[in-house]
């Protein structure tokens, strides 16, 4: 007769009330599991972008100051990003992540790695997203108004019936990107090269 012996997973600390010390908690959970292989790549990633719709709805409740949003937003990017080169590299396939409705406005995410992201109608005015490298993203309604996206390198991203209005796009490198519907007034592309036609 084999012997099964089962494993008692640690469950992740209850949502409410939320701070930042159940984020991390939650962080630390989800990656030991995920590092022991007990829980899926499309899970610890799922939970991770739960915890960033957390921290914008406390920042839009004003129960989290700008620069504490930011930096707790950052970490839970580097950990999705963790996830996805853990196993198999950051070009190896990966289930799509879903943002809705962030306001993620006047915050600093310079060199951001995306890959395989959709963002639905988020709103990233006045951002620091400058030197990323976003690759197959899909961007709906978002709002870049203001922000600055100087040396982004874009490959097969979409963008429909965003704004990017005042936005700066100098030197920013877009291969093979479509623009359906954008709103480009008074945006700085100088140097920008690819921007196809919207």
């Amino acid at each position: 007769m084999t012997r099964v012996e089962s494993v008692v997973l640690e469950p992740l600390p209850p949502s409410e009330p939320w701070s930042p010390t159940v984020l991390f908690e939650t962080i630390r959970i989800a990656m030991a599991h995920y590092s022991r292989r007990q829980a899926t790549r499309a899970w610890t990633a799922q939970v991770l972008v739960d915890q960033v719709h957390r921290v914008s709805r406390e920042r839009t409740l004003e129960r989290v100051e700008v620069g504490e949003a930011n930096r707790l937003v950052l970490t839970l990017l580097q950990h999705i990003e963790l996830v996805f080169r853990f196993r198999g590299g950051i070009f190896s396939s990966r289930p799509a992540l879903v943002f809705r409705e962030l306001d993620l406005s006047h915050q600093v995410y310079t060199s951001l790695n995306l890959r395989n992201v959709t963002f639905h109608s988020c709103n990233f005015d006045a951002c620091d997203l400058s030197r990323g490298r976003w690759l197959e993203c899909t961007f709906t309604a978002c709002s870049f108004e203001g922000a600055d996206l100087e040396r982004l390198r874009l490959g097969r991203c979409s963008f429909r019936g965003c704004s990017f209005r005042q936005a700066s796009l100098g030197e920013a490198h877009l291969n093979q990107c479509r623009m359906l519907g954008c709103n480009l007034d008074e945006a700085n592309l100088e140097g920008a090269r690819g921007l196809p036609a919207v």
